[in-house]
């Protein structure tokens, strides 16, 4: 687990918390994890965790609220990158953006996509906010591609989840790219640039062809 996202200024005690917290959770999730097994990865007292955070609870909290800062700086980037004026451009710089995400940072963006319902309230009602944001941006995008006549589906389709049809896809796609996170090995994986290509041509082929340019009359 890389130290690179956590804030500057943070001591380290608090990063080292966040390593092995990070690192426990994702191998054996947020309740299969103990204050103790944390606080011994660390060689700290339990004492000394609650000196940085309250609670094993506000560990999994700035975990998960530092994941999805650091999916929505990649999402901005891309989207800064393509533009939206189009729409396959668009999604294909937001498909990067998740994968790059989920193959640089995949120990804490596993954490963040499986124990964020393990968070109590008033945290877990904003990550639910933050999840739906990026669900938001890939929604517009594809329906961006939609309305330029890509993402064909079966008349019986369209009329189950009518207007649904856009939010159905975006979450099949975000689905598709966290997962991810659940077989990649960074020392044994495909290259992040080969995944991007791999994943990038798997929603442009579910997306259709291209709309022919109009002839010039």
């Amino acid at each position: 687990m890389t130290t690179s996202l956590w804030s500057e200024g943070l001591h380290d005690t608090a990063s080292r918390i966040l390593d092995a917290s990070a690192d426990l959770f994702a191998a054996q999730g947020f309740r299969g994890t103990t204050v103790k097994e944390i606080t011994e990865r660390c060689g700290i007292t339990q004492a000394a965790l609650y000196v940085y955070f309250p609670s094993k609870d506000a560990v999994l909290a700035e975990l998960i609220n530092v994941g999805h800062a650091e999916l929505t700086r990649r999402l901005d980037e891309a989207e800064a990158k393509s533009g939206t004026a189009d729409p396959r451009a668009w999604l294909r710089a937001l498909v990067a953006g998740l994968v790059e995400y989920a193959t640089g940072q995949t120990v804490i963006a596993r954490v963040a996509d499986r124990e964020w319902q393990a968070l109590n309230e008033p945290q877990r009602s904003k990550v639910v906010e933050l999840r739906r944001d990026v669900r938001r941006r890939f929604e517009a995008a594809v329906a961006a591609c939609m309305d330029a006549k890509m993402f064909p589906l079966s008349e019986a389709t369209t009329e189950v989840v009518g207007s649904y049809r856009a939010r159905m896809l975006a979450t099949a796609i975000i689905d598709m790219g966290l997962g991810i996170v659940n077989w990649y090995d960074p020392a044994r994986s495909i290259a992040t640039q080969g995944l991007i290509s791999g994943y990038q041509d798997i929603v442009l082929a579910m997306a259709g062809p291209a709309p022919k340019a109009r002839k010039r009359s």
